[in-house]
């Protein structure tokens, strides 16, 4: 992608092609997760948090910042080294651009991607310690699937109600779907053809539905402000 740049300090480096997952996907996943930091950043070390809380061990974290907020990305991950554990945790930054930078973003994080499964997480959500784990018990039942999970939605400080409320574009949000990463890559998640639209996550949910089965763990895991 044009435009993005590596960070200069990188918190892990990346050893061959940034592409490829584990080959163990149906029985136990990595999960890729792409958390995206941009203003305001406030709420990044209380995300950070949640996601070294995973009762699901098998994942890696790539951080996509735009370049305003990387010292308190850094300083937070710099502090969290401890716990990671011998995961990789990476930060990648992507300077402001023309367009929408969330979705590209998002799209420069699945270039990054290493492992069988991605989940797209912004600096304002906050997940449970059983989210991966609710996407890797719906994945267990139906392999190579898109699979769903609850979370509560607000918005400008009032809560909206818990999601999804349908499976189809406008009843699902970012927070409540994993893909495998291979469908991701196929159908070109949040990449030009997505990249200035303003809800493009229903967007990629339906373009993957079209392709794979979806399986719904009917369970509250997360909070989208």
């Amino acid at each position: 992608m044009s435009g993005a740049g590596n960070n200069e300090g990188a918190i892990a480096e990346r050893e061959g092609s940034p592409h490829g997952g584990t080959g163990r996907e149906n029985s136990d996943p990595l999960f890729s997760i792409v958390m995206t930091v941009f203003d305001p950043w406030v709420l990044f070390p209380h995300a950070l948090e949640c996601v070294l809380r995973q009762t699901w061990s098998r994942w890696e974290l790539v951080v996509v910042s735009d370049g305003a907020c990387d010292p308190l990305v850094a300083l937070s991950l710099a502090s969290s080294r401890g716990r990671w554990r011998g995961r990789r945790v990476e930060q990648q930054v992507l300077e402001r651009a023309e367009g929408c930078w969330g979705n590209r973003g998002r799209a420069w994080g699945l270039d990054w991607a290493r492992g069988d499964r991605i989940v797209w997480v912004n600096h304002d959500n906050l997940i449970g310690p059983d989210y991966l784990a609710a996407h890797a018990a719906a994945a267990a039942r139906s392999p190579d699937t898109i699979t769903v999970v609850d979370i509560e939605l607000w918005q400008k400080g009032r809560y909206r109600g818990r999601y999804p409320r349908g499976l189809r574009r406008s009843r699902i949000d970012l927070l409540n779907f994993s893909l495998p990463v291979d469908l991701a890559r196929r159908i070109e998640a949040f990449g030009p053809a997505m990249e200035r639209e303003y809800a493009a996550d229903g967007t990629v949910f339906e373009a993957a539905a079209v392709i794979a089965p979806v399986e719904w763990e009917p369970v509250c895991v997360g909070a989208h402000f």
